[in-house]
């Protein structure tokens, strides 16, 4: 059979016990490059954020359940969006509130797992003492792809990436998985097959993305078995261990693919709720971010695989066509190497291109490192055909990198410029000051006993202030009965990511980075059209920079960024209001902010283009509810009210709304001021309120009613005319489908 694998000859029992030197070094190398990364993030006072904090309360509550004696299916435990494989690499012992060994496990364990990805794949070939030398440089080198060392985020660099994600942690055991496979199908070794097929399915239980890694791993799988057929035929399948094989494999991929997606798809992991939510989430972040694919792939390959291993790898790529090869290196395994890697590489750049969020390079690792990992045996091979003498300065070349991350990590106050011409961010101990801001302010929620809403207009876009608003979230994480402080911001993922103004001027602070350089705040002060999302974000800061006691605030303390405390809510939400004046603002800002004190003309004007039956509503004595329209957008139940003081009064009321599904049970409650400043408003005084409830935890359930109810604090309400009876006073509203 031409195209027929050989199986790999048993191992020489009479070997030197030096035989195992090269990995014995090779795992020495590593040992000491994980006591660096651990010493090094042990100097981090960042705490988990964002993404990581999910991870952190999926460990959480697994072991709280545990301790509790308790069985609750993982895949059902809050955040049911975050699977439990994540717990593995997190707290894989028991919880703890010391988050150091998480940060370290997240960047040293993708490393180990990619390593012995190439190991296991290349070593049958590497026969000579020589070339198991040569294949240790290799993997060394490979451990110090900058996509592993990126620690604390760093405002120096272009980085999104950073220790807790679990990326790196998915890539590595996609590269593991795909290398078991391949050794298992060139060896038709059931045992390598069979732990392949588990960690593929394994990574669902790390990414939901990791459907397309199974069907990629599955697709390896077939391409390597059936490749020989190409040559031989059906004489191929006459060969009763070659059956017997292909039976095993098939029987393991669908009995261990088919428990692990059942498991998933009918838990609350893969339920329609979090389906929706991630469809939302990735439209949203497209529509904020509009790059070119083409320039930022360019960019993102410094801090990914790193120009110089790139080189390295296609000049060895290259080498290996014109490669002789041993007489047991048939031609067809090189093709299918070049073709898997291929096939794996465009679905990936699909992926990340199309249907993910291209500013997120690391939806890309899995696939580069899957189809490192695929070519890896030619590398070796072509290396390994070269002269002793280039041989010896190729390992030379190679270990430098390593070398070199080590130095770096040994000091401190490592070079910027080093780490950014090798692609990587070693960066711990920074956002002190900035930490230090907020335990303060968490401090005081704790002493007034109630949590203090913080506004941050650049929340998932600044660093520093990232690192304030989660050291709130991660304490309140810890100590769910305490109070902190709750950071809100223009991104949640469910709505149009845009300045909503009733949301910042019902908020206690606001954080923000302030535009010191002069020239450049008054140039964005004198923008006359703010047409996108990125506008609103430059006018707001620089009109931040400038505010003080006339607009209601007070620097509360500064670092890098500025704390605002509002001391006067009703100057606050009156400048805000000027402001929202000032400018011609896009079209999704002026639907999310509509000018809140109208008259009378425009308030015929808009009750009259409102859809529905609602309205001229009398709230007690108090209020005409003038018309209300409920719009339902992708993930977002919008609510216009128009009212109408029907006195002079003080307008200290609170607007409740109830959302009850076709069978009225509750499904979810908000309120919201009609005033946050609680003005005094004379008789026919008229305003409009816009309150937006997010969806996309109900896309699974019918939402039928709202009710709404207008609050008089602490424990009075005005009724609504015509309510029914039973309604206890609350207007009922049917919801659009």
């Amino acid at each position: 059979m031409l195209l027929a694998f050989k199986r790999a000859p048993n191992i020489d029992r009479n070997r030197s016990r030096t035989q195992f030197l090269p990995l014995f070094c090779l795992c020495l190398a590593l040992m000491v490059l994980g006591i660096l990364i651990y010493l090094r993030i042990s100097a981090s006072h960042l705490v988990p954020f964002y993404d990581p904090i999910s991870y952190v309360h999926k460990a959480k509550n697994f072991w709280d359940a545990v301790n509790a004696g308790s069985f609750i299916n993982p895949l059902n435990l809050y955040p049911q969006v975050r699977p439990p494989g994540t717990i593995l690499i997190s707290y894989p012992f028991g919880f703890s509130e010391d988050f150091h060994g998480y940060a370290f496990r997240s960047v040293f364990f993708p490393i180990l797992l990619f390593v012995a990805a190439l190991w296991i794949v290349a070593s049958p070939e590497c026969k000579k003492r020589s070339e198991q030398w040569l294949l240790s440089s290799l993997c060394l080198a490979m451990a110090t792809l900058p996509l592993f060392y990126h620690f604390e985020p760093n405002p120096e660099f272009y980085d999104l990436n950073y220790f807790g994600l679990v990326d790196t942690f998915f890539t590595g055991v996609a590269a593991l998985a795909v290398s078991l496979i391949i050794r298992g199908a060139v060896q038709m070794s059931g045992v390598y097959t069979v732990l392949g097929i588990l960690a593929s399915a394994f990574t669902l239980l790390i990414k939901p993305a990791a459907l397309l890694v199974m069907a990629l791993i599955g697709f390896v799988w077939v391409v390597y078995v059936a490749a020989p057929l190409l040559s031989s035929g059906v004489a191929y399948l006459q060969d009763k261990r070659v059956r017997r094989y292909i039976g095993m494999g098939m029987a393991a991929f669908a009995f261990v693919y088919g428990v692990v997606l059942l498991a998933c798809f009918s838990s609350q992991y893969y339920s329609t709720v979090n389906i929706e939510f991630g469809i939302q989430s990735i439209a949203i972040a497209k529509r904020v971010s509009t790059v070119d694919w083409l320039p930022l792939l360019i960019y993102i390959i410094r801090p990914t695989i790193g120009w110089h291993w790139l080189v390295l790898l296609v000049l060895a790529l290259a080498g290996s066509v014109r490669l002789k090869r041993p007489k047991e290196w048939r031609p067809v395994r090189g093709a299918l190497d070049i073709f898997s890697a291929g096939a794996i590489l465009i679905a990936g750049m699909w992926f990340w291109i199309i249907y993910t969020w291209i500013t997120q390079v690391r939806y890309l690792f899995p696939f580069v490192l899957m189809a490192i990992t695929v070519c890896f045996p030619r590398i070796v091979l072509s290396c390994s055909a070269l002269s002793t003498r280039y041989k010896n300065v190729l390992k030379g070349f190679l270990i430098i990198p390593f070398f070199l991350i080590l130095v770096l990590l040994h000091f401190p106050n490592s070079p910027i410029s080093v780490q950014h011409w090798l692609g990587i961010d070693l960066t711990a101990g920074s956002f002190y000051a900035e930490l230090q801001q907020s335990g303060r302010l968490i401090e005081r929620a704790r002493t007034e006993g109630r949590d203090t809403v913080v506004y941050c207009p650049t929340a998932g876009m600044s660093f520093p202030c990232d690192a304030f608003i989660c050291a709130g979230g991660y304490h309140k994480l810890l100590r769910l009965e305490l109070p902190s402080l709750v950071g809100l911001g223009p991104i949640d993922w469910s709505r149009d990511s845009v300045l909503r103004f009733s949301e910042i001027a019902a908020s206690d602070y606001v954080i923000f980075e302030p535009v010191k350089d002069s020239a450049l705040r008054k140039k964005y002060l004198s923008l006359k059209t703010i047409p996108d999302f990125t506008q609103e974000i430059l006018v707001f800061e620089a009109w931040l920079t400038d505010a003080g006691e006339a607009q209601g605030l007070a620097v509360e303390s500064e670092s890098a960024i500025r704390l605002l405390k509002v001391v006067n809510p009703l100057s606050f939400s009156n400048a805000l209001e000027a402001l929202k004046s000032a400018y011609q603002w896009g079209t999704v800002f002026q639907t999310a902010n509509p000018l809140t004190w109208i008259d009378r003309r425009t308030a015929e004007e808009t009750v009259a283009a409102f859809q529905g039956n609602q309205k001229s509503i009398r709230f007690g004595e108090g209020l005409l509810l003038q018309g209300v329209e409920v719009v339902r957008t992708a993930g977002c139940l919008r609510f216009d009210f128009v009212w109408e003081s029907t006195r002079e009064q003080m307008l200290e009321y609170r607007t409740n709304i109830t959302l009850r599904d076709s069978k009225q049970c509750i499904l979810y409650q908000t309120t919201a001021w009609q005033d946050v400043g609680k003005r005094k408003v004379e008789k026919g005084s008229l305003w409009r309120n816009v309150i937006e409830i997010s969806t996309i935890a109900f896309v699974d359930q019918t939402l039928a009613t709202a009710e709404v109810l207008v609050t008089i604090p602490p424990d009075g309400y005005f009724p609504a005319e015509g309510a029914p009876d039973g309604a206890n006073g609350q207007l009922i509203i049917p919801l659009p489908q």
